[in-house]
């Protein structure tokens, strides 16, 4: 009887913890899940970092700058990224300005808009690895809106294990010639390394070597005089 008393009173110590162990396990599982940055662009060295824009690109007060000349189109391109950067990528973010666009009220009249990855002619389909659509419904000349795009939700396929550079290009329906210009900062591609998330079964040992540990730590607690 001695003994089914003190393992009553061990689990009486074990179970209002139980919630505490199980939020550590998470907190660790999240800390592997993290992103991490492959390729940041953040133009605080006063250059444009290898981007370019549809007829010329400055850096602007720590952001680039691309302006358009009576081109079709309002276009930023990124430099060409070694092969296999982005072969883990997992995220792309950036905040974007449109500052002006002749021959349209706002951005939103704006009928293509998109961030393409690409490793040749961004018009050529077959280039064509990646790209998603950019949403500037409610965008205002001037104001800044920040993307937070997943590679889950980017349209075609083809290698990321390719040499690839980024490009935006936004257009109305018939590429009219225009004076453009908009800027770019904060551009960051991360990655998710899935090797470095725990599976289920890690978890649980886990758990379960913080349940021993609270068990050991209440038993020490039972035996005191």
């Amino acid at each position: 009887m001695k003994s089914i008393s003190r393992l009553q009173r061990t689990f009486r110590l074990i179970v209002p913890r139980i919630p505490v162990i199980l939020v550590a396990a998470l907190i660790v599982t999240r800390a592997t899940c993290e992103a991490a940055p492959i390729v940041v662009w953040d133009w605080n060295d006063g250059t444009t970092q290898g981007w370019s824009g549809s007829s010329t690109s400055s850096n602007v007060a720590n952001t680039f700058r691309a302006d358009n000349n009576m081109n079709g189109s309002l276009q930023m391109f990124g430099p060409m990224l070694p092969a296999d950067t982005l072969t883990n990528m997992s995220t792309v973010s950036f905040d974007l300005t449109i500052l002006s666009y002749t021959g349209i009220a706002s951005p939103a009249d704006l009928t293509l808009a998109r961030l393409n990855l690409t490793h040749s002619d961004p018009f050529d389909p077959n280039g064509l690895i990646r790209f998603w659509v950019l949403d500037l419904s409610g965008l205002a000349f001037g104001q800044t809106r920040t993307f937070n795009l997943s590679i889950l939700d980017a349209m075609s396929t083809g290698s990321l294990a390719n040499p690839l550079f980024f490009n935006l290009i936004f257009a109305d329906s018939n590429f009219n010639s225009n004076v453009s210009s908009g800027t770019l900062d904060n551009f960051v591609v991360s990655s998710t390394d899935a090797s470095a998330v725990p599976e289920s079964a890690s978890v649980l040992l886990l758990g379960t070597g913080l349940v021993v540990v609270a068990a050991a730590g209440a038993r020490r607690r039972i035996r005191r005089p």
